[in-house]
């Protein structure tokens, strides 16, 4: 598979712990399936072009394609007909810190005879939220 990449002109392949800010500052274009290296774009100020259901996509500086037939046209949009919003990404940001949570990280990690007790807890910290 990745050979059969490698083949293709113009295509790079990263190495997986590569310093992904680096690469986004010196994109030109961010691409991800819904990952947040979209998101990370988006807060350098780059076009952002994603594949997946993500909640930032909701920003008019992020732009789906939604199959690859359009990926080239999606592309090029992004590129030369992005503008960067400090507003909206203000009033996304907002929006998500509003909307969240704290939840204690350590009810994640437990062991099976935990499962039942942690699972309670999130329910009702989530339950205390709505």
């Amino acid at each position: 598979y990745y050979n059969r990449l490698k083949k293709i002109s113009d295509v790079r392949l990263i190495h997986p712990l590569a310093d992904s800010h680096e690469l986004i500052e010196q994109s030109e274009v961010v691409t991800t399936i819904t990952g947040t290296a979209g998101l990370e774009g988006v807060l350098y100020q780059k076009p952002t072009v994603v594949f997946g259901e993500v909640n930032y996509d909701m920003m008019d500086m992020s732009y789906k394609c939604n199959n690859i037939q359009d990926l080239s046209e999606t592309i090029f949009t992004a590129i030369y007909e992005h503008t960067h919003s400090e507003k909206e990404l203000h009033q996304y940001l907002t929006a998500v810190f509003e909307n969240s949570i704290s939840l204690d990280n350590s009810l994640f990690y437990h062991t099976d005879k935990d499962t039942d007790d942690d699972a309670d807890k999130i329910l009702s910290l989530i339950a205390e939220y709505i």
